[in-house]
């Protein structure tokens, strides 16, 4: 029987998410180049055939996180939200010390942008885009395209 993960990095490819095997319950690398980021479901199956415990890497770029830090980076989103309101709807996962947010760039590339603060979106919060990767959430795989309307 396919493991959880695998049934899960199906459905990300499935909605049109490419995904990499990344190391087991951890932000280690990828196991693959992440310039192999697949949909190909022969593919995927053959990956997590040999590593049926790799956790689901999703690269970004056309797929952006907003990853919210500590209690510094709540504050800036708490400025954020309340001097322009609230982000559009969108997925968001915790973390083990705050949030990301999950957004669909509509097809344009965005860069990673590291420690924002003064003019960007503040102290505490980082753009995680083009060369770096999220981790997937193998609990809603399907919910997290929809609303990125990707599937």
């Amino acid at each position: 029987m396919p493991s959880d993960l695998l049934q899960a990095a199906l459905r990300y490819a499935a909605s049109g998410l490419a995904v990499v095997p990344i190391q087991p319950r951890a932000k280690g690398p990828s196991l693959v180049p992440l310039e192999q980021a697949t949909t190909n479901q022969a593919t995927i199956r053959d990956w997590w055939g040999r590593r049926p415990n790799a956790g689901i890497g999703l690269p970004l770029g056309r797929l952006v996180v907003v990853d919210v830090d500590d209690e510094e980076g709540v504050a800036s989103l708490a400025r954020l939200v309340a001097t322009y309101g609230n982000p559009p709807a969108g997925p968001v996962a915790r973390t083990g010390s705050g949030l990301h947010l999950y957004f669909s760039t509509a097809g344009r590339l965005v860069e990673s942008s590291f420690h924002l603060d003064g003019g960007g979106l503040g102290p505490g919060i980082d753009v995680l885009g083009e060369g770096q990767r999220a981790c997937g959430a193998s609990s809603a795989p399907t919910a997290l395209a929809r609303r990125l309307r990707l599937g």
